[in-house]
C-alpha cells in the first residue's frame, strides 16, 4: 500500500506557504537499489459548463522487458483553481488516488517539474515526498531558470540554473528534436535522473513511462469529449 489520497483544503496563499515548508523536505542523493519498474504519471483537464474534471493515467513500465505491466486512470472534479506554480494541488488528489490503482514501483517518473520551479516543488517533489519514492519530473517546457542549448546529438545536455543553482538538465533525449527539461523531485541525484530518463527515451522525445501515460490519459479525454458533446 502506498499511503492514504492526498487533499488540499487550503487557500492558494497557505499553499504556496505549505510549498516553502515541503522544499525543506527533499532529499537528493543517489539512489542506488535497482530500477525495474517506473511509474509514468500524466494529467489533463476537461471542463463541463462550468465544472473542470481532471483525468489522471499512469502505468508501471518494466524497464528490462521494455513493455507496460499495469495501468490505470482517474477521473475527478477539480477542487483548486488555476495559479501559476501551484498546478500540484489540482493533481496530487488524483495522482495519489491513480497510485493507490497500481502496484508499487521502483522510480516515479512526472509529466511536469521536480525543483525545477520557483520555489522548488513542482508535482515530482510533491508526489515523491508523499510516496517516499525517488521520483523524476520530465517536461516538454521550463518553468524557470535559464540554459544554453544542448548540441543537437542525442544525449547531449545542459544545466538549468536559477541564478547560480542547477535546478534541471535540459537533455536532447533524440537527435534534432527540442530537448526536453529534467529535475530530481525526491531521493534522486539531478545527473542520475538525466541518465535515468535517457535511458527510458528509445524512440520518441518524451521517455516511455510518461509517454505512454501521456497516448492513456489523450485516450480517455478524447472519449470524454466524445459523451459530453
Amino acid at each position: 500500500m502506498w499511503g492514504k489520497p492526498w487533499e488540499w483544503l487550503g487557500s492558494p496563499a497557505e499553499a504556496i506557504a505549505f510549498q516553502k515548508q515541503l522544499a525543506s523536505s527533499v532529499t537528493l542523493k543517489p539512489f542506488y537499489n535497482e530500477i525495474r519498474f517506473i511509474a509514468g504519471f500524466d494529467s489533463a483537464f476537461i471542463k463541463q459548463g462550468k465544472e473542470e474534471f481532471i483525468i489522471a493515467g499512469g502505468v508501471i513500465w518494466d524497464s528490462h522487458n521494455k513493455e507496460v505491466v499495469s495501468q490505470a486512470i482517474v477521473v475527478e472534479k477539480v477542487q483548486f483553481p488555476y495559479v501559476p506554480g501551484l498546478l500540484a494541488f489540482r493533481e496530487m488528489p488524483a495522482l495519489t488516488k491513480l497510485s493507490l490503482q497500481l502496484p508499487r514501483p521502483d522510480l516515479i517518473m512526472v509529466d511536469g517539474h521536480g525543483i525545477a520551479h520557483p520555489r522548488r516543488t513542482g508535482i515530482a517533489v510533491h508526489i515523491g515526498i508523499w510516496a517516499e519514492l525517488p521520483t523524476i519530473g520530465v517536461a516538454k517546457k521550463k518553468l524557470v531558470g535559464t540554459y544554453e542549448m544542448p548540441c543537437k546529438e542525442k544525449g547531449c545536455r545542459t544545466f538549468l540554473y536559477d541564478r547560480e543553482e542547477k535546478i534541471g538538465i535540459v537533455l536532447r533525449s533524440r537527435t534534432n528534436v527540442k530537448p526536453i527539461f529534467v529535475s530530481p523531485g525526491n531521493l534522486i541525484g539531478l545527473l542520475q535522473s538525466a541518465k535515468i530518463t535517457l535511458n527510458a527515451c528509445l524512440k520518441y522525445r518524451l521517455p516511455e513511462p510518461t509517454r505512454l501515460a501521456h497516448n492513456l490519459v489523450s485516450l480517455k479525454r478524447r472519449e470524454l469529449k466524445q459523451l459530453l458533446h
